[in-house]
């Protein structure tokens, strides 16, 4: 898979992007569209995904002990969504 892609900017002007970078950054996301962190283990994406949860703004909505609760959700999934959620000014309620 090519992550290096070629896309013309401007008539004169050709940029090279990282993919990855280009997804994973504050400036290119969209409001209630932040995806969800790319290193989170396979069986809690999965859990999330059959929840109906693609952003960090519907995990949000779940909660924390409804998150904890959610098969493959460990201490470090729940850490790296914690980090997710911060960098992008979200808080994780409670419930």
């Amino acid at each position: 898979m090519d992550l290096h892609r070629q896309y013309q900017a401007s008539p004169t002007e050709t940029v090279s992007t990282d993919r990855k970078a280009l997804l994973m950054t504050p400036e290119s996301v969209q409001p209630g569209r932040t995806p969800l962190p790319a290193g989170i283990a396979a069986p809690a994406r999965r859990s999330l995904a059959h929840a109906g949860v693609e952003t960090l703004e519907q995990a949000v909505g779940l909660g924390r002990r409804r998150l904890a609760g959610m098969h493959g959700m460990c201490s470090r999934t729940l850490a790296q969504l914690q980090e997710a959620m911060d960098e992008h000014g979200l808080e994780l309620p409670a419930g």
